[in-house]
């Protein structure tokens, strides 16, 4: 085996090693260090020789490791052709770790690369709600190495499948890691399903990892992000300031969806066709007026508390309640209490609303009475006939 000295390799505009004695290196090391099967299991492939001969496999270079990143199409784990994501290995740390680089070279782009950098830098020093960051890779298609969650996502898991207890569950989880993330400084703007992930192992933690659009408290960069067009509150169709309210508004209707199978935004505004016909200023216009209406007719919500033993008034109210359009008043339960718009919240601004929420959450899907002692009988005749 020969080594290749760091004055020998060869890179691509990405990062990506091209010289062939480095590339021979990192198999070796692996080879040497008995990591062949970890590798394989870890981006899907049967032959690692192989695989990197058809041009199903790169080596990444980075500061603090070396990394066996996957080209395979399927390996890929997001739709984003702005900011693919992949599957890697590192070699040095030797585990799975996921790759995201900036898919186009185009300086806006990189740009987002860089700062998210910086965030989850940032981020994971003051709250374990943010994926860790691993490595960084600088160039005209600058790299982040972040840690592998191989948790689903929560669109993944099927609509209809949540008990009341797990909508209160995920819940509880989703808003406190937005809530931690906020009072660690971070902002997140593009909150969608496709960007947290929950731990497999019961305990619903949550994870947040995608911050290219964060933003951090108190830092001069534009804060207006147009968001994702399904997933838009109030304050991105209008241009204001995202803060913890904003956030809590797309997670309430992440909720709604998850309980529903209807997207709140789409099923209130007259959109045929084209989704991001949301972005035209009349739209915009209507999504910082709609409302969730108790009183309407909602067979979909009404079928889902029957299901469940809730009561349809108190659930409807809760989402009246959290999807207001009024910056102002959202996610207050007393009297006069107002936060004005593009202002950022006070730490006890953000623990008022948290806490609200939170109350709020949980006495609406809380079982009826009647459900629970049927529950208790039902768990108590089990042991019996055991």
């Amino acid at each position: 085996m020969v080594q290749a000295s760091i004055h020998e390799r060869q890179y691509r505009p990405d990062g990506v090693v091209s010289h062939p004695s480095a590339i021979d290196a990192a198999l070796q090391q692996i080879l040497h260090r008995q990591m062949e099967a970890e590798v394989c299991q870890a981006l899907g492939i049967d032959n690692l020789s192989q695989a990197y001969e058809s041009g199903k496999l790169d080596i990444l270079q980075g500061h603090t490791g070396t990394y066996v990143v996957s080209t395979m199409p399927e390996s890929q784990l997001n739709r984003d052709i702005h900011f693919p994501v992949s599957r890697a290995f590192d070699v040095f740390r030797r585990k799975p770790v996921v790759l995201k680089k900036a898919g186009f070279s185009v300086p806006d782009i990189a740009e987002k690369i860089e700062y998210e950098a910086r965030v989850l830098s940032t981020g994971f020093q003051r709250t374990n709600h943010v994926v860790k960051r691993v490595d960084y890779v600088a160039g005209e298609s600058p790299i982040v190495v972040m840690e592998y969650v191989g948790s689903p996502h929560y669109e993944h898991m099927p609509a209809g499948v949540f008990s009341a207890g797990q909508v209160i569950q995920y819940g509880q989880s989703l808003i406190t890691g937005a809530y931690k993330l906020a009072r660690s400084g971070i902002i997140v703007q593009d909150a969608k399903p496709d960007n947290v992930t929950f731990a497999t192992d019961g305990s619903l933690f949550s994870k947040w990892i995608d911050f290219a659009d964060a933003r951090l408290v108190g830092d001069k960069r534009e804060f207006y992000f147009p968001g994702t067009a399904e997933w838009m509150n109030p304050e991105t169709a209008g241009q204001h300031l995202q803060t913890l309210k904003s956030l809590f508004y797309t997670l309430t209707s992440i909720l709604y969806f998850k309980v529903t199978d209807e997207n709140f935004l789409l099923s209130h505004l007259p959109i045929n066709g084209n989704i991001y016909d949301i972005y035209n200023p009349n739209m915009l216009q209507l999504v910082q007026k709609i409302h969730f209406d108790p009183q309407a007719s909602n067979e979909q919500l009404r079928r889902y508390c029957q299901q469940n033993g809730l009561h349809y008034d108190q659930v409807a109210s809760f989402f009246a309640w959290a999807l207001n359009p009024e910056y102002s008043t959202r996610f207050e339960t007393s009297d006069g209490i107002t936060t004005p718009p593009n202002q950022e919240l006070t730490a006890a601004d953000m623990e008022r609303i948290y806490d609200n929420y939170i109350k709020m959450l949980n006495r609406a899907f809380r079982p009826s009475r009647r459900t629970r002692l049927r529950h208790k009988l039902l768990a108590m005749a089990s042991k019996l006939v055991r």
